[in-house]
């Protein structure tokens, strides 16, 4: 009697080890899905503002000696 519990005992051990291995190996998979989407959306922040910098040009039509020429 003792051994046929044992051995139950050690099969619901054995099948409660694979579920929870598995488990945790979905909950890995989700972290690394999650810091690629955060990669991913960091690049694109880092695109976007790059994309919306622009740059204007100064051209003088007539010749300027004043001093006081503020570009921005």
């Amino acid at each position: 009697m003792e051994n046929r519990e044992r051995k139950k005992q050690i099969a619901k051990l054995k099948n409660d080890y694979l579920i929870l291995r598995e488990l945790v190996i979905a909950y890995k998979n989700a972290m690394e899905y999650n810091q690629s989407l955060d990669s991913q959306e960091k690049e694109a922040e880092n695109i976007k503002e790059k994309e919306n910098t622009k740059v204007k040009k100064l051209v003088l039509t007539k010749k300027f000696y004043g001093k006081d020429l503020v570009v921005g």
